[in-house]
């Protein structure tokens, strides 16, 4: 004889395993959706960059201050290109104002400082080589001392772990011979 409340139950138990196992495979699949659109929209985001950052007024501005911009320190560097310059202090702030945003999305992990740092390398090494005195003396001068202008392009860059010069020369020899060690 058949005893219905035993099928029943193994026909609940059967019911409960195969809701939960396509609740957990839903969930699966909805994460990785979710990676592969924050991957995508990161990849977005990196070629936006990219082509502001390759258009010809940002390569000039860019070269002007590598090249032609020169200070002793920060009160120098104030009295040729800070505020009261209006024409450099916007040429300064179209510069930066890129990096501070990448900052930004760095430190809530929307950008990985790897795959920037393989984007851009020694490009934006240099850039913070030359204006981290005054950033750093900007923030002493301003803030008491807490980091609060370009606090977000200092996280970058500290993130970016470029702050050794000799890590960066490894990696930079790294990546030119096509990331073999």
């Amino acid at each position: 004889m058949v005893d219905y409340q035993t099928i029943s139950i193994v026909f609940t138990g059967l019911s409960v395993s195969l809701a939960a196992f396509y609740y957990i495979t839903t969930l699966k699949n909805t994460e990785k959706n979710q990676r592969q659109q924050l991957d995508t929209r990161q990849a977005q985001l990196s070629m936006q960059l990219h082509q502001m950052m390759q258009s010809k007024e940002y390569l000039e501005i860019y070269q002007e201050i590598m090249k032609d911009w020169n200070w002793t320190d920060y009160d120098d560097f104030t009295a040729k290109y800070g505020y009261k310059n209006d024409v450099s202090w916007t040429k300064f702030g179209l510069i930066m104002s890129p990096w501070e945003q990448v900052g930004i999305l760095v430190k809530h992990e929307v950008f990985d400082p790897e795959m920037l740092y393989d984007m851009w390398g020694s490009y934006y090494r240099r850039l913070w080589e030359k204006i981290e005195p005054i950033v750093i003396e900007y923030n002493l001068r301003h803030s008491g001392g807490f980091l609060e202008y370009a606090e977000d392009l200092y996280y970058y860059f500290q993130e970016a772990n470029l702050r050794n010069k000799s890590e960066f020369e490894q990696r930079e020899e790294i990546r030119l011979r096509g990331g073999r060690s």
